[in-house]
């Protein structure tokens, strides 16, 4: 978090795998006694250090990712595209929307906005 807050970018989302999130679950601040994450009970309060903790089996084992999300762009490879249709629905009295779109990929402002720990 040190990291990105030296390049004057703002830590806002953690990643980590659900073995590190449980972790987090049973970790202590150093003053006070209060657990980061809510605490081992499942009084998850989502977050730790102001930044929401995103628990994803896609992230690897002793992984954690921090990122500034507002120097994270979503690439679209196709304009959004977005179709009604009042048939579909018909006897419900309801219209339904379907919207699509291609996702490209993503890019980073600066390499620095992404902060990845790894456990030793």
């Amino acid at each position: 978090m040190a990291a990105i807050e030296a390049a004057t970018g703002r830590p806002s989302v953690i990643w980590c795998g659900p073995a590190v999130g449980a972790k987090l679950r049973k970790e202590r601040y150093a003053t006070g006694g209060e657990y980061v994450r809510g605490g081992p009970a499942g009084t998850d309060n989502g977050g730790a250090w102001s930044a929401p903790i995103l628990v994803s089996a896609t992230v690897p084992d002793k992984t954690l990712i921090v990122a500034d999300a507002s120097r994270l762009h979503v690439l679209l490879r196709k304009q959004i595209q977005m179709v009604e249709s009042s048939e579909y629905l018909f006897a419900e009295d309801k219209i339904a929307f379907k919207t699509t779109f291609r996702i490209a990929g993503c890019a980073v402002a600066e390499a620095t906005s992404v902060q990845i720990v790894e456990e030793a």
